[in-house]
């Protein structure tokens, strides 16, 4: 596991409610992330990649953002030692995945579907009955803008929904995931800085919505406990 930490000592004028401030002061607010794809020709790994980078800037920008904010960001890798080598399905535990609290699942698109290989990986993931509630973001790749590259979105999210996960969209671009064309047109042979981008503000909106998430469960288990 690779652990990636910042620590604000920014102060904007005014300070935070006197819950929020016990929540803030009783220890550092750790955020998991967990990122599983698999990838054929690279173009869905471009994606995890450039979807990941968002992630840790994010994650800077919101410990300026929220006076004595410590986040410990944590995204799942084979190595420890190598920040980027993130965890493709032959690799990934489903039960990490499934305990996340923010999850990206990506996939090549193959015969109109996510790739068997992927769906095998969630038909392993522990099914307890009771969704835990995780924010869920679902990236694929296609050869053709109707190839399949929706449904193959659309799928993934149904899938993750299962299990508690709750769908992040954005604008009409991302409305259920991060789709890339890489063999249709002028998009063709790579990943397009226009899909990067589409990725990089969908990753950027699912973890703003994540950290809202975990802070709002920690001042009201501070409430109830």
């Amino acid at each position: 596991m690779s652990t990636y930490s910042t620590s604000s000592s920014y102060s904007p004028p005014s300070p935070p409610s006197a819950a929020l401030s016990d929540v803030l002061t009783a220890a550092p607010l750790s955020v998991s992330v967990y990122i599983v794809y698999d990838s054929d020709t690279g173009y869905t790994e471009a994606l995890a990649h450039s979807m990941a980078e968002t992630v840790r800037e994010e994650g800077e920008r919101l410990s300026q953002l929220v006076p004595g904010l410590s986040l410990s960001l944590t995204i799942a890798t084979v190595a420890e030692a190598d920040p980027d080598a993130f965890i493709s399905v032959a690799e990934a535990d489903p039960e990490a995945f499934i305990s996340s609290d923010l999850v990206f699942l990506g996939s090549p698109v193959w015969n109109g579907s996510p790739k068997v290989s992927v769906l095998e990986f969630l038909a392993r993931c522990p099914f307890s009955g009771r969704p835990r509630e995780f924010m869920a973001v679902s990236f694929a790749t296609g050869s053709a803008f109707v190839g399949g590259l929706e449904h193959t979105l659309a799928t993934l999210d149904r899938s993750l929904s299962v299990f508690g996960g709750v769908p992040v969209g954005g604008s009409f671009r991302q409305a259920l995931g991060v789709g890339a064309v890489t063999k249709d047109g002028v998009y063709s042979g790579y990943v397009d800085p226009v899909f990067l981008r589409h990725g990089a503000s969908l990753a950027s909106r699912a973890l703003t919505l994540t950290v809202q998430q975990v802070l709002g469960k920690a001042v009201l288990a501070q409430h109830t406990s």
